[in-house]
C-alpha cells in the first residue's frame, strides 16, 4: 500500500523630520498670536467626545513632512497650538486670518472649532482652504498674553496616495502680527498581508521528538505592506492557533520561531518564510497550527489557515510503484518476471522520519477475471529480494516475513514472478499486494 506521506515545514502614519518652529511676524509689542505645534490624532470608531479630546496621537511638530499610512477611509483631529507671545490680549475679529491651506478637496471636513476659554464651533472649507470663523456674532473671544487656544478640525480622508505641501496662517490683522507654518502631508495606500501555510498539510502526523518544517508565503496585495514580520503559533487552549511557538518546552518549540521579509513589501510582492519546529509533545496528541504575519506600519495583521498535527511515534514507509504488472501471458507459462523487474521498479522506502522496523509482512489477494468467475491463486505468484527466482518465496493470502531489521532510511527492492495455470479463461486479472509492518521502539 502506498504510505501517508508526511512531510513537516510549517492609516496615515506620520513620519515626521526633525521638528522645527513657526515662521513669526510683527514686533510682539501688542498680541503676537504664534503656533507652537500641530497634533494630528487618529479618531476613527470614537464616540463624538471622544474624538473632541482623545484618539491616538499619530504624530506632531511643525515645519516639517508628515507621512500617512492608511488601508481605508480614516477619520483625524488636527490641532493646531496658539500661543499669544506678544504682551496684549488679541481680541480676535471677522477680519482676522486663521487658516489651514492646500487641503485636498477630496477631503471630508466634518467638524471646525477652537478653545479659549470656551468652544467656539465654526469654519469654512472651500477651494481647499479650511477657515475659522473669528466672527462668532460679534463675540470670537479674547487670547490673553501668555495664554494658549487650539484651533482644531475633524477630516475623514479616503484611502488614497497624496504628497502635498500645506500652509497654516494666524494673524492678528490689526496689528499684522502672528506666524505661519510650512509643512508637508504623504499620504500612502497601506495594503494588506495574505498567509498562504503550505507546510504541514492538514492531518499531518509527525513523529514525536523529530524537527520539521513549518513553511508559508505572505503576500501583499492593495497596497504598501512595509517591513514584515512572521512566527508559527498553535493552540494552547481552544480550537485556534493564537500562541507562538516557544524556544523550549511542549508540545512545539524552535530556535528560529521569527522571521523577517528581506526587503519592504509592496503591492503584489511576497516573501517566503520557514522554521524548523520540533514536535517536543506526548504521543497521541493534536494541535492546530498556523502561520502569523504582521508589520511595522499601521495595518492588521494576518495569519494563515490552521493545520491540525498529530504528534505520534509511527512507522512510515512508502512504495515506489502502485502496479505490479506482468503484461501479456499464455496460459501454462511459468516464472514470467514482472515489468519493471530489471529496473527496480518495485522499491520500498522507509522515511528518515520512521522509527526503526522490527519486521514487514506481505500478502496477496488471489487475481479474479475482470470479464469471469475465474480465478488465479495468490500462490502462483512469487517474490524475492533479489533478482535472482531461485531465491523465490510464495505469496499468500496471510502475510508472511518480507524483510526484518529495517532501519530509518533505508530502500530496498522487491521482484515478482507469476505461473500461470492452464483452463482458466483469457483476460484480465486484477489483484492487490498488501504490506504491513511492526516496531517494538
Amino acid at each position: 500500500m502506498n504510505r501517508l506521506k508526511i512531510v513537516f515545514l510549517t492609516a496615515f502614519i506620520l513620519t515626521l523630520a526633525t521638528a522645527g518652529s513657526a515662521e513669526s511676524f510683527g514686533d510682539g509689542t501688542s498680541a503676537q498670536p504664534n503656533l507652537t505645534d500641530l497634533s494630528i490624532y487618529r479618531v476613527t470608531d470614537l464616540n463624538s467626545a471622544e474624538k473632541e479630546t482623545g484618539g491616538r496621537l499619530v504624530d506632531s511638530g511643525l515645519n516639517k513632512t508628515f507621512r500617512i499610512d492608511q488601508n481605508s477611509s480614516e477619520q483625524y483631529r488636527f490641532s493646531f497650538e496658539i500661543e499669544n507671545a506678544g504682551s496684549s490680549a488679541w481680541d480676535l475679529q471677522p477680519a482676522d486670518e486663521l487658516f489651514h491651506d492646500n487641503l485636498s478637496s477630496a477631503w471630508t471636513i466634518d467638524k471646525v472649532w477652537y478653545n479659549i476659554s470656551q468652544g467656539y464651533d465654526g469654519g469654512t472649507f472651500s477651494s481647499q482652504q479650511l477657515s475659522w470663523d473669528t466672527d462668532q456674532d460679534g463675540s470670537p473671544g479674547t487670547l490673553g498674553a501668555a495664554e494658549t487656544m487650539y484651533a482644531k478640525y475633524l477630516v475623514t480622508i479616503e484611502e488614497n496616495r497624496y504628497n502635498r505641501s500645506q500652509y497654516f496662517r494666524v494673524n492678528d490683522t490689526s496689528e499684522n502680527a502672528g506666524s505661519f507654518d510650512n509643512h508637508r502631508i504623504q499620504v500612502s495606500d497601506l495594503g494588506k498581508l495574505e498567509v498562504n501555510m503550505t507546510e504541514p498539510a492538514n492531518g499531518t502526523i509527525i513523529r514525536k521528538d523529530r524537527t520539521f518544517l513549518v513553511n508559508a508565503t505572505v503576500s501583499c496585495t492593495q497596497g504598501d505592506c512595509g517591513t514584515v514580520k512572521a512566527t508559527p503559533r498553535y493552540n494552547q487552549s481552544g480550537s485556534t492557533a493564537e500562541t507562538v511557538v516557544p524556544t523550549s518546552g511542549t508540545p512545539f518549540n524552535s530556535t528560529n520561531r521569527l522571521k523577517t521579509c528581506s526587503s519592504s513589501l509592496k503591492s503584489g510582492q511576497s516573501c517566503n518564510v520557514n522554521f524548523y519546529v520540533n514536535a517536543s509533545g506526548p504521543d497521541s496528541s493534536y494541535h492546530k497550527l498556523d502561520v502569523n504575519a504582521s508589520s511595522d506600519l499601521s495595518l492588521p495583521g494576518n495569519d494563515s489557515k490552521d493545520s491540525e498535527v498529530g504528534i505520534e511515534t509511527v512507522i512510515l514507509f512508502d512504495l515506489n510503484w502502485s502496479t505490479v504488472s506482468f503484461g501479456s501471458v499464455s496460459p501454462g507459462a511459468e516464472n514470467i518476471s514482472a515489468q519493471g523487474n530489471n529496473d527496480r521498479k518495485y522499491n520500498i522506502t522507509v522515511d528518515t522520519d520512521s522509527i526503526s522496523i522490527d519486521n514487514m509482512w506481505i500478502r496477496a489477494t488471489d487475481l479474479q477475471s475482470t470479464q469471469q468467475d475465474y480465478s488465479i491463486a495468490a500462490e502462483n505468484i512469487s517474490y524475492s529480494l533479489t533478482n535472482d527466482i531461485t531465491t523465490e518465496k510464495f505469496l499468500s493470502n496471510s502475510y508472511r516475513v518480507l524483510k526484518s531489521s529495517i532501519s530509518p532510511g533505508a530502500v530496498f527492492s522487491t521482484y515478482y514472478w507469476l505461473d500461470v495455470p492452464r483452463g482458466i479463461y483469457n483476460g484480465g486479472y486484477q489483484g492487490s499486494i498488501y504490506f504491513k509492518a511492526n516496531s517494538s521502539s
